[in-house]
Parts: C-alpha cells; sequence; structure tokens
C-alpha cells in the first residue's frame, strides 16, 4: 500500500476545506444539482401535508394562544419560543388559514435536508455520502409527524439550528481571526436558538462536536479542547442553565412525574428504565421498517428486567455500546453515525422520566440522521463492488419510502378521522384495548357527543378499574350533562386512586360552586392548595366565590397570590382589573388590565381595558384598544357597539 493510500485510509478527513473548494468538488455534478434533487424530493414527499388541518396539539399551540396574534409577543422569551415567533409571523401573513403554517413546516424540512447535506459534506468530504444520507432523511416516513403537524415544528427548527450551529462551528475553526470569531460567536447564537426551538433535542450538539474531535482528529483533541474552550463552555453554560431552569433533574426524580410519565402505573423509577429498555428495540423497529406507524404507541409499563422485550432491547443495547467501544478507532465513521443516533435519542428516551410517551415518531427527526447515515454508508460501500446492485437498492427504498410517507402525510391531514380510525383498527384487533376506548372516549368529548363519551370512559372502566384519566374525563362529562350526583361519586372514587389528588379536589370545587354550596367549594379548593400550593386555578377560583360574597379584600389577596406564583396567569391580571373597577380604584384596574393585554392579547382582554378607558374618560385610548378588539374578531358585534358607544362619547 502506498504512502497516499494509507494516509488516506487512516485520516478520512484530512484538512478542513471551505464551502466552495467542496462544492468544486463535485466531480461530474454542477454545485447546485444536489440541492436542487434533494428540494425536488422533499417537496414531492411532503407536499399532501400543505392541505392538512389543525391537528394534534395545534388547537393549543396556534388556535387556542393568543400571542401569536401580537407581535409585541416576540420579545417576550419562553421556552420553545422560537416556534412561536415564527406562529407570530405565520398569523400575520396567513391569519388562522392551516396552509400557511403547514407551508412553513415544508420549507424548514426542505432547509433542513439541505443543511444535513452541506454538514457531511464538510464532515467527511464524500459528497456521494451526504447526497445519499439526505435523500434518505428527505423521504424517511417516520419525519412524517413532525412535518405534518405544525405543533412539532419545534423538531424542525431544532434540526435547522442544530445543524446550522454545526457546519458554523466547523467553518469557524478553521477561518481567519477575525471571521473565525464570528463564525464562532454565530455557532452558539444558532445553538441557543436550537434550545430555545426544543431543548431536549439540541441538548446533543457540543457532545457530537467533542466527539467529532475524538473520532476524525484524536492527536488534536486536546489542543482544540484548550484552544476553543469558551465556545464550549458557552455551549455547555447553555445546557446547564436550561437543566435548571427546566428542573430537569427534580422531575425525573420526582414520584409524581413518574405517575405521569407512567400513566399513574408506578412511582418506581426501575419500570421506568425497564420500559424505556423495550422501547428502545420499536424504535429500531421503525427506523429500520417504517411500517404500521401510528399516532399512539401503546407502551405497557415493564415492571421486571426478565421481561422478554426488555431482555432484548437492553442486550440490543449493550451490543451496540460495545461495539461502539471495540471499532471506534477502526471504523470512525459508522461509530459517529451510532452516537449521532445514541446521543440525540438520550434527551426523549425517558432514561431521565421527563416525557408523557415512551415512543413517538416525531422524537426519531434528529436522531434518524444516524440511522441514514449508516444506510447510506452501506450503500455507499456496496457500489464500489456493485454499482447497479446498490442503485437498484437505493431506487427500491425510496420507492417504498416515498408513497409510505405520503400515505402518513395524509393520515395526519385529519386531527378526528385520524384518531377515530386509529382506535377503530385497535378496537378491530383488540376490543378490550382501554387506551383506545379512552381515546375513543376523548374524541366524542371533544364533538360534545356526551352520551357516546360516558359510553366509552364506561368501558375502560370496566377493563381498568383504576384508571384515573378516564374517571377524570367520566366525573367531567357528568358535570357538563348536570348530572352532579354521579360527578361527584366518580371524583370521590378517584381520591382513592390518584396519590396526588390536588387536581380532583380542585374539581370537586368547581363542581360544589356550580351548585351553589360555596362553603363546600371553598374547603375543596383549600385542600387542593394544601397539597399543591401552586394550583394557581384554585386561588383564582377561591377570589372568584369571595368576591361573590363582597369579600373584596380576601378575594384581591387570593386573585394576587395567583400571579405571584405564575407571572403569566392572565386569569389572576384580568379579575384584579375588575374588583379594582368595581371598587372604582381605576389606576389599580387600568395597570392590571394592561398587564392582562401584554400577557394575553385576546380580544377580550383588549375590550376589556377599552371599557376601562371608556370609565376612566381616556376616549382615544379606549377607541384604539376597542379597534384592536374587532380587528381580533370581526365578527363580535358587542365589540362594534362598544365602539360606537366610545364615538358617541367622543362627540
Amino acid at each position: 500500500m502506498s504512502k497516499k493510500q494509507k494516509k488516506s485510509s487512516t485520516k478520512p478527513h484530512g484538512q478542513r476545506q471551505t464551502l466552495q473548494q467542496q462544492a468544486a468538488n463535485l466531480t461530474g455534478w454542477k454545485p447546485v444539482l444536489p440541492f436542487i434533487l434533494l428540494a425536488a424530493i422533499a417537496i414531492i414527499t411532503s407536499l399532501n401535508t400543505l392541505w392538512g388541518e389543525f391537528v394534534y396539539d395545534d388547537t393549543m399551540t396556534i388556535l387556542e394562544d393568543e400571542r401569536i396574534k401580537d407581535w409585541t409577543q416576540i420579545f417576550h422569551w419562553t421556552p420553545r419560543h422560537i416556534r412561536t415567533i415564527t406562529y407570530i409571523f405565520d398569523y400575520h401573513v396567513w391569519g388562522l388559514n392551516p396552509f400557511g403554517f403547514h407551508l412553513t413546516n415544508l420549507i424548514l424540512h426542505i432547509a433542513c435536508c439541505l443543511l444535513l447535506y452541506v454538514l457531511i459534506c464538510i464532515i467527511f468530504k464524500k459528497p456521494q455520502i451526504a447526497l445519499l444520507t439526505s435523500l434518505l432523511f428527505a423521504v424517511h416516513p417516520v419525519h412524517s409527524e413532525a412535518v405534518s403537524v405544525i405543533s412539532h415544528r419545534k423538531d424542525l427548527l431544532a434540526m435547522f439550528f442544530y445543524c446550522l450551529a454545526f457546519i458554523l462551528y466547523l467553518q469557524g475553526i478553521t477561518a481567519a481571526s477575525l471571521k473565525k470569531g464570528l463564525l464562532l460567536a454565530s455557532s452558539i447564537t444558532s445553538y441557543f436558538l436550537a434550545m430555545f426551538s426544543k431543548e431536549v433535542a439540541a441538548v446533543g450538539l457540543p457532545v457530537m462536536i467533542c466527539l467529532y474531535h475524538f473520532l476524525f482528529e484524536p492527536s488534536k483533541t486536546t489542543s482544540i479542547l484548550k484552544r476553543y474552550w469558551l465556545y464550549f463552555l458557552a455551549g455547555f453554560i447553555l445546557i446547564i442553565l436550561f437543566f435548571i431552569k427546566l428542573n430537569v433533574f427534580g422531575r425525573a426524580s420526582s414520584p409524581h412525574n413518574i405517575l405521569m410519565v407512567t400513566g399513574n402505573a408506578t412511582s418506581e423509577y426501575l419500570p421506568v428504565f425497564y420500559t424505556m429498555l423495550k422501547s428502545f428495540l420499536t424504535y429500531l423497529r421503525l427506523l429500520m421498517f417504517p411500517f404500521n406507524l401510528f399516532m399512539n404507541y401503546e407502551v405497557p409499563i415493564s415492571m421486571s428486567l426478565l421481561e422478554p422485550k426488555v431482555l432484548a432491547g437492553g442486550l440490543t443495547l449493550i451490543t451496540i455500546i460495545a461495539f461502539w467501544i471495540t471499532s471506534y478507532r477502526r471504523l470512525p465513521i459508522i461509530c459517529f453515525a451510532i452516537a449521532w443516533f445514541l446521543i440525540n435519542y438520550l434527551p426523549t428516551s425517558n432514561i431521565f422520566p421527563l416525557v408523557q410517551f415512551f415512543v413517538a415518531e416525531r422524537f426519531m427527526y434528529i436522531p434518524s440522521v444516524g440511522f441514514c447515515l449508516l444506510l447510506a454508508l452501506g450503500i455507499n460501500h456496496l457500489s464500489q463492488q456493485r454499482k447497479k446492485t446498490s442503485i437498484a437498492l437505493l431506487a427500491i427504498i425510496i420507492a417504498i419510502y416515498i408513497p409510505l410517507s405520503i400515505k402518513r402525510n395524509a393520515d395526519w391531514n385529519n386531527a378526528y378521522s385520524l384518531r377515530f380510525d386509529w382506535c377503530q383498527k385497535v378496537l378491530a384487533k383488540d376490543p378490550n384495548s382501554a387506551d383506545a376506548h379512552f381515546r375513543l372516549g376523548a374524541i366524542y368529548s371533544a364533538k360534545k357527543q356526551h352520551n357516546e363519551a360516558i359510553a366509552e370512559f364506561k368501558r375502560v372502566i370496566e377493563i381498568t378499574p383504576n384508571h384515573a384519566e378516564a374517571c377524570n374525563y367520566l366525573a367531567i362529562e357528568y358535570q357538563d350533562t348536570n348530572q352532579y350526583e354521579l360527578a361527584m361519586a366518580v371524583y370521590k372514587k378517584l381520591l382513592d386512586i390518584v396519590p396526588y389528588p390536588a387536581k380532583i379536589h380542585s374539581n370537586m370545587g368547581i363542581l360544589y360552586e356550580k351548585q351553589g354550596t360555596y362553603d363546600q367549594a371553598i374547603l375543596e379548593y383549600k385542600m387542593a392548595i394544601a397539597l399543591d400550593p401552586s394550583m394557581v386555578a384554585s386561588y383564582n377560583n377561591l377570589g372568584l366565590i369571595y368576591e361573590k360574597q363582597k369579600q373584596y379584600d380576601t378575594a384581591i389577596n387570593n386573585y394576587q397570590t395567583s400571579i405571584i406564583i405564575d407571572k403569566s396567569y392572565s386569569k389572576g391580571y384580568e379579575n384584579l382589573a375588575r374588583i379594582y373597577a368595581s371598587l372604582g380604584k381605576m389606576d389599580n384596574a387600568l395597570d392590571y388590565s394592561k398587564k392582562a393585554v401584554r400577557i394575553s392579547p385576546s380580544a377580550f382582554n383588549h375590550a376589556n381595558l377599552a371599557c376601562l378607558y371608556y370609565k376612566n374618560g381616556q376616549l382615544i385610548e379606549a377607541k384604539k384598544e376597542i379597534k384592536t378588539a374587532i380587528g381580533l374578531e370581526p365578527s363580535n358585534k358587542t365589540y362594534l357597539l362598544i365602539l360606537k358607544k366610545i364615538q358617541l362619547g367622543d362627540q
């Protein structure tokens, strides 16, 4: 073997090249063609997402979130705020037309495919592997949920800024001094934006950058870490700050949180770990054989390490890790791909019990890059020996993936049909599926089909007598149909089922309040607060009762406590504005009403502020606020009458 060949095999990455140099190396290709091809394939695969509705969590994050209607909310940062900013832009361009929101998702998916191509080109200096990886990523059916469901845009944004931060870092460390600082600062900024898109999806980037140097430049790793210590320090500080802000370790070790993750099956950690091992196999199946995809995956909680699927998952994971440890020097590219999958899978794996789902297709959007890279490496290796076979294999995979993705996109296009069809399919196989009956009941409940909903929730309880969520939904259905005695009986049963029944006491308080039994309602709200002092809704509801009883000072104290606990709780500000106005304290009323508008810029809050301005004789301000309310809800006749009244007062 010649020296040149030896150098090529042991140091496959050599000296980094600029993007322009790499583009020039695309022998036989015009530099722009890979980008056109990737964009075209991504559009073909995901075009039918544009005709989807608002589904799943879109109602909560878009239709019911008044913040997206107010440009000033761009500057009020919250976790996953980048997604909110994109919603604000979408709303002001498209209104509440889902087409525009889906178009943004599609554009982001295309951008992710293109950035992935650039990143793999820079890392491996092999455009053919970069193109194969990005093509497979563009068409993989497991990505349909992230692209089709608008509220899952957080995964697309995290992937976009993740890749961008990685690219800017790799370009920055080889650039001239002035440009170097700008590129590295831009990389940290991109990473910051990735963290504010979806924090758990972005935490793996600093680890992957360190692994890049460890695998491909082992002799330089120490010197690079020393030279760019400030960059790595900034990255890890961002992770630590987010972990502190989200109380990751506190939540992960909390029995209350473990109960949430396991659906009240257990408050112990080990069953969560066992179930995570079992779920690992499901993710591998979804990546390798993306057939029979589901909206929700039923993953029964595993109580023993000796369960066959738990053992199989554990042994598979151990085998992969053992292979990595023994092969990272001989097969650095393969080990990089494996590390990408494992490191980016870890935050949503529930090894730290944080997420409510053990398996969700959208969680694979970033980790799947590792699988796509492995598959691309395999096809590329085959092409060196059997070119026609490798081309045929790639064509077969793409020919299978694209129709599966298009079909999966269509599944996500309609909220109710998607959920209803899933329930029907599951019940056809297993008529005693508690999860399917529960979700069917939730569909009927959302459509106000109370009798059908009650029948489904009762069926769930027949199958699983201690199903806390079904009992809670059943009680609410009884409450909504004025069957108060039945509702109360279910709530009392729940007190024996739920180990942390603060929410149950709060619901019982609401039920007593509806029946006019205020003293009993107060007792229940106080019990809820004693069990969970952070229950702002109970403080608010206590305030409403005390206000009805003309105990104004006590009511004000409860409203104020609610906003001290949760500064973003708009109802507390709204009620304080109302009670102060009724007491003639207009300065206080206006102050709290303005804060309510700032936190929740709904038409209702703008109209309330307009009425307070009018009552205070500030007609210009009143007219401005009511016009804003009308702009948000043009069909609201009450707001039009208020405007006429203000205009008459201004004459």
